[in-house]
């Protein structure tokens, strides 16, 4: 099971970046930077790889993937980094302690890349499963668990613990503290406790030639017609014994055995190679115990085949909890997309977000009185729109949304203007998830391009009410591509309040800022404990409202001289 919960991405050679180091998500993600300066690509290249993964997840990787349409890529071409000449693009996703690989490569006008490598690595759990589809093989690694390594160092923490304790014991009772014998045990505490230090900020992970377990690679799919070839190559010792014809009759009848064993084929591809990995080491210890039994000490069995055996089940719980947790995710994108101001909000325009919230939203047969209800309720209050609405459907084609106001006023959604049309978007498909969200455990994050749109600043800083409570309430997480300087000020001030800065391990903080620079990258706008950042936002974000009131004065000073 994994222990840590938290995601990211990286890439490299993907649009305008050379190399995108790991960004790794909070539980409400802010980023903030100039116009082209990588949000939007960020967010771009965490849609590809989840669809794929959830999708597609093959030797081919779509870029026209209908439901891709708001990454606007397409092709090969248009995704691959113009700076460098390089053929692969890699991607990384940072799935709690999953970390997924992807190297792609293509011709620049096509809109399918081909998938050279898919890596998954889990330190945790001890595994790595490499499957190379241009080789056609699969490989499974097998480590010590880092569980077990940490069971380790914390059993090691324990024993210097003791130690030092002992020998400040020791140290105390001597009465000159500059002799000999009080040196050298100051001395020995010393590297005592700079072991226990680094031991205890995990610098240090015991990293044994003995810490590898196994390691196999077979053929990614069933017929394959080299296998026994490889099984002679890489599994057994080359003696003379391999060049009977008894050994070869063996292999032969073994194989025909196993034709009409071949495991019914899975109903996810991750699955299905690993039971496809399985099925030819099956193959493989079955051969080395008929080859083990008739030439006893000629023949010599290799470890590693029996350590997979007789671990077969836990490779594939692991495998089952990966692909669990791949479904799991859910992704949802709102783009900064203004509706229409119209009064109907037709049922079969799929270009206007708002409409299609809307149907989404009375599809789920959500009433005023339930909780969702009073949820759109509320903040429509709070957003200024209204404090009640009412939903009408038309001849199956279109809705209308009336608002209902403090003084039981009637009017249109559309009349109330972009900022009330951009809060309802909002509102009503995060009233819809949570609908959603009570049938299912998935894990839902929204994915959001500038919600502050059309709003005013104190509404904007709203939006940070919005989410953390939504957050908090359901454990919706949130990705935010933002302009908005109130929403930041808000977030630095929940981190005061709620005391976020202080006490990080009991009470951590549910806001990570970014700040994109287009020179320097990415970095994570950190808080100070007094609730600071740590650094500077870039020129043009924090201080353009202070520049703009200095030059005022100035001028203000010189009409006045």
């Amino acid at each position: 099971m994994n222990q840590d919960h938290s995601k990211g991405i990286a890439f490299k050679n993907f649009r305008r970046f050379p190399e995108f180091s790991m960004l790794e998500f909070g539980e409400i993600t802010y980023m903030v930077g100039r116009n082209n300066s990588g949000k939007s690509t960020m967010v771009k290249a965490l849609l590809l790889v989840l669809d794929y993964l959830k999708n597609q997840l093959s030797d081919t990787f779509s870029f026209d993937n209908q439901a891709l349409e708001d990454a606007n890529i397409v092709t090969f071409g248009r995704a691959k980094c113009n700076f460098i000449d390089e053929p692969e693009i890699v991607f990384n996703l940072k799935l709690g302690d999953y970390n997924i690989t992807l190297n792609i490569s293509g011709n620049d006008d096509q809109t399918r890349a081909n998938v050279n490598v898919l890596i998954i690595t889990d330190d945790w759990n001890g595994y790595e499963l490499v499957i190379n589809y241009d080789t056609q093989r699969t490989r499974i690694i097998k480590k010590l668990p880092r569980r077990d390594q940490i069971l380790d160092t914390q059993q090691e923490l324990t024993k210097l613990v003791a130690e030092i304790q002992k020998l400040e014991g020791a140290l105390k009772n001597i009465t000159k503290k500059g002799s000999k014998e009080a040196l050298q045990i100051s001395d020995q505490l010393n590297k005592l406790r700079d072991r226990r230090n680094r031991l205890a900020h995990n610098e240090e992970i015991r990293e044994a030639e003995d810490d590898l377990e196994y390691s196999l690679e077979y053929p990614i799919n069933y017929q394959d017609e080299n296998f026994d070839e490889d099984l002679h190559d890489e599994f057994f010792d080359q003696t003379d014994v391999y060049n009977t014809e008894e050994h070869l009759d063996e292999l032969s009848a073994l194989d025909e055995a196993e034709e009409n064993s071949v495991p019914r084929s899975e109903d996810n591809e991750l699955k299905e190679i690993v039971s496809v990995l399985l099925y030819y080491n099956n193959i493989a210890y079955k051969q080395a115990i008929e080859l083990r039994d008739k030439f006893a000490d000629e023949y010599e069995f290799n470890q590693d085949i029996v350590e997979l055996d007789n671990n077969k089940e836990d490779l594939k719980d692991w495998i089952d909890e990966i692909v669990s947790t791949i479904e799991r995710e859910s992704f949802y994108y709102l783009g900064a997309n203004p509706s229409k101001q119209s009064a109907l909000f037709q049922l079969r325009d799929k270009n206007n977000a708002l409409a299609q919230a809307i149907h989404e939203f009375k599809q789920l047969d959500i009433g005023e009185s339930t909780e969702e209800g009073m949820f759109v309720k509320k903040w429509m209050r709070e957003f200024e729109v209204g404090h009640s609405y009412i939903i009408d459907f038309y001849a199956g084609e279109a809705y209308q949304f009336h608002v209902i106001g403090e003084n039981k006023t009637v009017n249109h959604l559309s009349d109330k203007g972009m900022g009330s049309l951009q809060a309802m978007l909002l509102i009503l498909r995060v009233a819809s998830l949570i609908r959603i969200s009570k049938k299912s455990d998935n894990t839902i994050t929204l994915l959001i391009e500038e919600p502050e749109l059309n709003l005013h600043p104190a509404l904007q800083s709203k939006l940070t009410n919005f989410f953390h409570e939504v957050n908090r309430e359901y454990g919706f997480k949130f990705i935010i591509e933002t302009h908005s300087e109130y929403m930041i000020r808000k977030a630095q001030l929940y981190s005061i309040e709620e005391d976020y800065a202080k006490n990080l391990e009991v009470n951590p903080n549910p806001f990570k800022i970014f700040y994109f620079h287009k020179e320097e990258g990415h970095y994570e706008m950190e808080f100070t404990e007094q609730g600071k950042f740590k650094k500077d936002f870039g020129p043009g974000f924090y201080n353009e409202a202070s520049n703009i009131s200095i030059e005022i004065i100035k001028n203000i000073r010189k009409i006045k001289s």
